[in-house]
């Protein structure tokens, strides 16, 4: 990939990070910029925390490459099951006024169909709005983790899309493109499994599970934080040898799709 896509990925989202400007954000040779958030916080449900939980997965990335600086960097993860950004609203600024940490990014993830259902989309976009609120008033700053399509209704991420794009457009804040991704490896790779049911129960001795399936695997949570790696180094996680314990095969296609998704969204 050449170094022009790498630069224009990272400059895009840096310059939606508008108050990072006043920091170095001139470029190494690599492409990667000097100036990448360091403090992370993680804010959203199972789909964040499921598989070893969101924060540490790109964490690890980031150690892999020799990029992790443990006097500066610190991602942390803050989740409630099932948990809706309306419930994350209530308390979020609580938690960010304490101070303790300066956080540099504020990542939100709704609920997989608050932004598309009718009864949910209004507090969906009420919620995000207060948050990205409170997250400016802290010196933060705030982005958007668009989710995925259930395994069964691949149409979903039509409408998500569309949904996180536009407000992240309207409130000027980057949106990762985790659920594209998703798509796209399901398409170009079907024979990798990115998400798994629930149990639904027991009958007849055996378990059952339910229809719907929505979690991430751990493939499918491999794959969301190579997307996180790629927008916020603006390179490719191809090559990386953190590749949470997936045969290397499957690792490196869920990379090289982490990769094409983010440089054809930016």
């Amino acid at each position: 990939m050449s170094n022009k896509i790498i630069i224009k990925i990272t400059l895009t989202f840096l310059l939606v990070l508008s108050s990072l400007t006043q920091a170095n954000t001139s470029y190494k040779k690599s492409g990667i910029a000097t100036k990448t958030p360091n403090k992370i916080l993680f804010v959203g449900n199972s789909f964040s925390f499921y598989n070893n939980g969101i924060s540490n997965e790109v964490a690890n990335l980031v150690r892999a490459k020799g990029l992790w600086n443990p006097e500066k960097n610190n991602y942390r993860l803050m989740t409630l099951s099932g948990g809706k950004l309306d419930e994350h609203s209530k308390f979020l600024s609580t938690f960010l006024e304490q101070k303790n940490i300066n956080w540099d990014l504020v990542v939100l993830q709704e609920y997989s169909t608050g932004p598309i259902i009718d009864e949910k989309k209004s507090k969906f976009r009420a919620a995000t709005k207060k948050l990205v609120k409170d997250i400016e008033a802290s010196d933060s700053h705030a982005s958007l983790f668009m989710t995925w399509a259930y395994q069964h209704q691949p149409e979903m991420i039509e409408s998500l899309s569309t949904a996180y794009q536009s407000l992240g457009k309207e409130l000027n804040i980057p949106v990762f493109p985790v659920g594209i991704a998703f798509s796209k490896a399901q398409l170009k790779h079907p024979e990798i499994l990115l998400l798994v049911p629930d149990v639904l129960g027991v009958k007849n001795g055996e378990v059952t599970y339910t229809k719907t399936w929505k979690h991430p695997s751990p493939n499918g949570s491999y794959l969301a934080a190579c997307v996180f790696y790629s927008v916020l180094y603006g390179e490719s996680a191809e090559g990386n040898p953190y590749t949470a314990t997936l045969p290397a095969h499957i690792a490196q296609k869920l990379q090289k799709t982490a990769w094409e998704t983010v440089t054809e969204f930016y």
